[in-house]
């Protein structure tokens, strides 16, 4: 029933790797801690060691893929399995230690039930993909951060702004009348005065550094890997370059989900339920995994009340098939219908509308991007 003849269950920390592993075919345990800068290198001499074929696991963490990769790369067998979905037993709750979680992982990589999750393994120039997104959202949140205390300080001192335009609507903040405002703002004691002047220079390198990520972000979306995607989901209403990209690195792989609601559910925009009997009671969405991806699609379905029903043109250079210009054009119009519907009515929330939405647009991102993958010539 096994395939593999050693599994060894790792606690993997930033200084240490405790190992315990157990042959189950004799039932003989293995125990190991390694310490120091080679410590991955004299796991891989001693998991070699050991009667093959030989399978580890370890928990996720901030220790990253690097130890699986480097596993991998000895033909040694190496999964990662997702912390939430690891079983622990009441002693384990109770006392915790290096070898206590390398026992729990062994017991559950040996079990014949498997109960757990592991997670993708990403390749190296994913990862990096993945980061320089993440990157450019944290940076877009720092601009944020810093507008909002330029903001806080001047409403301290009695300073709002309240221009309008000459049909007497209010003028949008940050623009270039707005900093000019801000800039001709005087207060009355000087350290806040330098306070200010260092509030308003930390924003402008925020907004530099912003635009810099941005740029390579459109230029890394221009090459082969990216581009038949980044292309393919810029076809969806409000989805720029950067959020195509986003989705394309935090995804990866359209095909490690078998179905659109695996990607939903992988991403936390499914509803939570809690059924018992006759009774069902769906719940609010999840908000497992990466909130950055989740927050992207609904960001991006907030101005659905002023969208236009046509569809989108794309910009020139980044040409796609009939296929996924058909299949962008049929997921606008029923996301802007569903949205409608839902509001008038149902009478629903705006925003639990948007939310509903962006969990179908979610679904929508998988069919486009398995419509490249077969267009590649992928399986």
């Amino acid at each position: 029933m096994q395939q593999h003849a050693t599994y060894v269950g790792i606690d993997v920390h930033a200084k240490s790797l405790a190992c315990k592993g157990v042959n189950i075919n004799d039932g003989q345990e293995y125990s190991k801690v390694f310490k120091g800068p080679d410590k991955d290198c004299a796991l891989i001499r001693w998991a070699s060691q050991l009667p093959g074929p030989v399978y580890c696991a370890y928990e996720s963490g901030c220790t990253g893929f690097d130890l699986a990769r480097k596993l991998r790369a000895e033909d040694i067998d190496c999964d990662i399995i997702a912390v939430s979905s690891l079983a622990r037993t009441s002693i384990e709750k109770r006392r915790k230690s290096d070898k206590i979680d390398a026992c729990a992982i062994r017991r559950e990589i040996t079990n014949p039930v498997k109960k757990y999750s592991c997670v993708w393994v990403p390749s190296e120039e994913i990862e990096g993909a993945r980061d320089l997104a993440r990157l450019r959202v944290t940076a877009t949140d720092e601009v944020k951060a810093a507008k909002l205390r330029i903001s806080a300080l001047l409403l301290k001192y009695g300073h709002v702004w309240q221009e309008t335009t000459e049909s007497g609507r209010p003028k949008a903040p940050w623009g270039k009348d707005h900093m000019a405002w801000i800039k001709s703002i005087d207060l009355d004691d000087p350290v806040s005065q330098q306070v200010l002047d260092g509030l308003l220079t930390l924003l402008d390198q925020r907004i530099q550094e912003n635009r810099a990520l941005r740029e390579k972000i459109a230029d890394l979306a221009d090459t082969p890997r990216f581009k038949p995607y980044v292309d393919g989901l810029r076809g969806l209403k409000d989805v720029n370059v950067q959020t195509a990209f986003l989705a394309v690195a935090e995804i990866g792989d359209f095909r490690r989900f078998k179905s659109p609601r695996r990607l939903s559910s992988w991403l936390g925009t499914a509803p939570s339920e809690s059924s018992s009997g006759n009774r069902r009671s769906p719940g609010p969405i999840t908000k497992q995994g990466d909130g950055r991806l989740r927050r992207a699609p609904i960001e991006c379905n907030a101005p659905m009340r002023l969208r236009q029903p046509h569809k989108k043109y794309l910009l020139k250079g980044r040409p796609v098939s009939g296929e996924v210009e058909a299949i962008a054009a049929k997921a606008n119009r029923r996301l802007f219908e569903r949205y409608l519907h839902m509001v008038d009515d149902l009478g629903k929330s705006p925003n639990a509308a948007k939310v509903a939405v962006a969990s179908e647009m979610i679904k929508w991102i998988w069919v486009i991007g398995r419509q490249v993958d077969r267009e590649l010539g992928l399986p």
